[in-house]
């Protein structure tokens, strides 16, 4: 097998653990996943800002995983 062939093979995989903001976002209100998608999605909340916010709502999800889930780089959970 060529390199094309083994990088097509592997295309798409995730390692590691399920997404934590995944998990917290399947655990919210219709109205904070709506919050939190625009926050997500405006440059403006950093990452940082947004997993403390998520913290004092009681999800412990850090700055580092929301920056991964950002990019769309997370194993997402399946619903």
């Amino acid at each position: 097998m060529g390199l094309k062939d083994a990088l097509v093979a592997n295309a798409g995989t995730k390692k590691g653990p399920v997404c934590s903001a995944c998990i917290a976002i399947s655990l919210m209100s219709e109205d904070d996943r709506v919050d939190l998608q625009v926050a997500l999605d405006d440059p403006v909340y950093t990452s940082m800002g947004i997993a403390r916010a998520l913290k004092a709502e009681g999800y412990e999800v850090s700055g580092q995983t929301l920056q991964r889930h950002r990019r769309g780089d997370c194993h997402k959970k399946s619903v």
